[in-house]
């Protein structure tokens, strides 16, 4: 298209501030992290039985900070 990358990006990310979505259709399946699927109870279990008292009831909302 003729245009660098950081031109790229900046028009990307200017389209999601505009619209608040992506200026596309994501496909297929989302590849996430099989601890993602862990069951609370198993991660409580888990933690406690290493000295830990995460109960598991926070799973899956982890920040990306």
């Amino acid at each position: 298209m003729g245009i660098d990358l950081s031109t790229a990006v900046n028009m990307f990310l200017v389209e999601i501030s505009k619209t608040n979505k992506l200026p596309f259709t994501p496909t297929g399946e989302p590849n996430f992290p099989e601890i993602w699927h862990d069951d609370p109870q198993d991660i409580a279990d888990f933690n406690q039985h290493i000295g830990l008292s995460d109960d598991g009831s926070d799973s899956g909302k982890e920040s990306a900070d």
